[in-house]
């Protein structure tokens, strides 16, 4: 099993039939149907690798696996009727940042003040066409690099194409309007006396 993939397994009674979390690199994995104890030891040794998980981290670092596994032992601590005094006692951490854990992964309902975890399910697609619809083939792609960022960008040869001919078209009618007349000169100007 890759590390940090969900695997389906059965679940644990009164867990709603979550899918088992994958297990954090280094611990033992939980057993198949934890006991109270179990959980709480876990929660424990689980507790300093999931608070330092501040900020954007690496899907694949094991303190995402460690939190992710951590939330799912809250929830199904939770479920299964242990008492909200040992969970603060084997995570020492208040209730109140427990809750807000819980609510932040949906698995307590969240006020509007909390933003939600959102999970790899929610990262976007990926983008196989231009705005445009034309699809990003190896023929019909190039890579820009932007030069303030250094950073590069797929753009589409077929959407290059057209902006050329239209700005093209703009400049020819642009020289059309300012060069001079054919025919006859503009009227002279009186000379001055």
């Amino acid at each position: 099993m890759a590390p940090g993939r969900r695997v389906r397994e059965k679940a644990p009674p009164g867990t709603s039939g979550r899918l088992l979390p994958a297990t954090t690199l280094g611990l033992p994995p939980l057993p198949a149907a934890p006991s109270t104890e179990d959980i709480l030891a876990r929660l424990t040794l689980l507790a300093p690798l999931a608070s330092g998980n501040r900020g954007p981290v690496p899907l694949d670092d094991p303190r995402r696996v460690a939190a992710a596994e951590y939330t799912w032992l809250l929830a199904s601590a939770r479920e299964n009727g242990v008492p909200i005094t040992a969970l603060v006692q084997a995570t020492n951490s208040p209730w109140r940042t427990l809750k807000a854990r819980l609510r932040r992964h949906q698995v307590l309902p969240a006020p509007p003040s909390i933003k939600t975890y959102q999970s790899r399910q929610y990262i976007r697609p990926t983008v196989d066409h231009c705005a445009h619809q034309h699809p990003y083939t190896d023929e019909n792609t190039y890579l820009h690099t932007d030069p303030k960022t250094g950073q590069q960008r797929r753009k589409c040869k077929q959407c290059r194409a057209i902006n050329q001919a239209r700005r093209r078209q703009r400049l020819a009618l642009e020289d059309t309007k300012t060069a001079p007349q054919q025919g006859k000169p503009p009227p002279a100007r009186p000379a001055d006396s």
